[in-house]
């Protein structure tokens, strides 16, 4: 398992994800395919450029999901992690281990 940064041709992972009812339960329900590309753009301009973390999960060259550190207000300090798992990648403990990594000053490589 590997995370790299959203990219903005990530978009069928985002619809499976952001589309799907059962992951969006409690999010709000599922976003309508048309704004899927839209979504994916934004996300990926600030991960580009180093302002926002948000990464895709990779494991053996499949986008599993994803996980996203937010910032407060003030940006100064983090203030919510967030992570999506495809069904088929469920139950492998790829989000806690996810979350760990991405933690900065975890010193792991993301």
């Amino acid at each position: 398992m590997f995370l790299r940064d959203v990219l903005a041709t990530d978009v069928e992972a985002y619809r499976r994800m952001r589309c799907d009812p059962a992951m969006m339960a409690e999010l709000g329900g599922p976003l309508p395919a048309t704004h899927v590309a839209r979504q994916v753009r934004r996300d990926a301009r600030p991960a580009a450029d180093g302002v926002a973390l948000i990464k895709m999960i990779v494991v053996d060259d499949a986008v599993a999901g994803t996980v996203t550190l937010w910032r407060g207000p003030d940006d100064e300090a983090l203030t919510e992690i967030g992570w999506m798992v495809l069904p088929e990648f469920q139950g492998r403990g790829l989000a806690s281990s996810t979350a760990r990594s991405s933690a900065p000053g975890t010193g792991r490589s993301t």
